[in-house]
């Protein structure tokens, strides 16, 4: 996956969002969440008697992150059916509603899909454009009536366009050796991070 991720950043800019190890029973689902739980209110009540009565806001809670779930299935050649749920949402303030709750943006990929063991997927074409508008200018002259911000300001447009790419590498464990090579890889991968020190990091 390093070397997809190399390949990748050769084309275009890579963020890492999350790079999970998850061990799993056959015909058995896992489940990843690396996020936060936010409160949003689904819907808001007052008293029809009496209309001083305060607000009353229904509240849930949401997943928000990167959530992972997968549920392998192996047969006996060695091939790897997965089920696969991977979303990753955001999470920004709402000017399009009454309510004080924030909006969710959501990413979801939900597919089945069939793998040799060890072998590297990519799940993509979530594509999605994020627009802004900022206005710049002098201090005081750019906020002159009317022609303040035609001479002495200006309004920039820009867009970015981010695509998630999910990449996946089935590892089968069929003896207990397995088993012990990758707890020992994992290990290795750990002793490797350096403590963050002075506020930077390594």
């Amino acid at each position: 996956i390093s070397a997809a991720l190399n390949a990748l950043e050769t084309q275009t800019k890579v963020n890492v969002l999350s790079a999970p190890k998850l061990m799993v029973l056959n015909n058995q689902t896992a489940a990843l969440q690396v996020g936060d739980q936010v409160r949003v209110a689904t819907q808001s009540a007052v008293g029809v008697v009496n209309p001083d009565s305060p607000i009353v806001n229904s509240i849930q809670y949401r997943d928000t992150g990167v959530i992972l779930k997968v549920t392998p299935r192996v047969n006996a050649g060695g091939l790897v059916l997965l089920d696969i749920a991977q979303e990753v949402s955001d999470v920004a303030a709402t000017d399009s509603s009454t309510i004080n709750s924030p909006t969710i943006s959501t990413r979801r990929i939900s597919t089945s899909i069939a793998v040799q063991d060890g072998q590297i997927i990519a799940l993509g074409g979530l594509i999605r454009d994020t627009r802004s508008r900022g206005k710049a200018g002098l201090p005081y002259l750019s906020r002159i009536p009317i022609v303040g911000s035609l001479l002495f300001g200006r309004t920039n447009d820009s867009t970015v366009r981010t695509e998630l790419l999910v990449l996946l590498k089935p590892r089968v464990v069929r003896t207990p050796d397995d088993a012990q090579a990758v707890t020992d890889e994992l290990r290795a991968k750990i002793r490797s991070v350096r403590p963050i020190t002075d506020g930077r990091m390594p």
